[in-house]
């Protein structure tokens, strides 16, 4: 035991030094010269002892919460194997996937919002802190990782819990709205159905960015347009 090793090269150099004051007095110089070297070695010991037990210190690199243990009291430990998993919850972060056609207009920065599947009314705001430069290895489909960062979560929330995220990639003012459904394309053409003076027409537009659900139209309609979906 490493502990045990320290206490007992300090109390050689304590014996070591308690013999070199004793023999100040009556001592040859060979032998005060004898008894220094020996009150030398006993403070390179000691030395030695202290940085074997530092090192057989674990200290964390911040305060938090043990969430795995990976070995046992007493099991021996080998190079750059893991001893504890720790979680910091006062720096909570969500892993998301993001698709290959989403990833390249997704920049860290970017606002994010967060709903757990257990807490479905509570949208919880947060960051793109990170973007995985290579994607996910054996999918059938192109998926990168981004960590969202999360700027206040609830107290509710827990470690490993699951949800959604939408990341905002785009913000438009003002901006006149469409159902993403009231799109129609034929070849490069998009274009949309309006209603005008009681007659269908079809309308060129040039469609901003999407939601999923809900497109910008940047040219094409005015406000108060009617236009049909199909």
């Amino acid at each position: 035991d490493e502990a045990v090793r320290l206490e007992a090269a300090r109390a050689d150099l304590q014996n070591a030094e308690a013999g070199l004051r004793r023999a100040v007095e009556g001592a040859t110089p060979e032998e005060r010269e004898l008894l220094q070297r020996q009150v030398e070695l006993a403070r390179v010991r000691l030395q030695t002892a202290e940085q074997t037990l530092a090192a057989t210190t674990l200290t964390a690199p911040f305060a938090g919460l043990i969430t795995h243990r990976d070995i046992e009291p007493g099991e021996r430990l080998g190079p750059n194997q893991p001893v504890l998993t720790l979680a910091d919850p006062a720096t909570l972060r969500t892993v998301a996937e993001v698709d290959e056609v989403d990833v390249a207009h997704t920049a860290v920065g970017q606002p994010a919002t967060v709903r757990l599947d257990a807490l479905p009314t509570v949208p919880i705001s947060g960051t793109v802190a990170h973007i995985a430069p290579a994607a996910l290895p054996q999918r059938s489909t192109t998926i990168y990782e981004a960590i969202i960062r999360l700027d206040e979560p609830p107290p509710t929330v827990r470690l490993g819990m699951v949800g959604t995220v939408t990341i905002q990639t785009a913000a438009a003012h003002d901006a006149l709205l469409l159902p993403l459904t009231a799109i129609r394309r034929a070849g490069r053409d998009t274009y949309v159905v309006r209603l005008q003076a009681g007659q269908q027409e079809e309308v060129s537009v040039t469609p901003g960015p999407d939601d999923g659900t809900r497109v910008v139209i940047l040219a094409g309609l005015e406000e108060g347009d009617v236009v049909l979906l199909p």
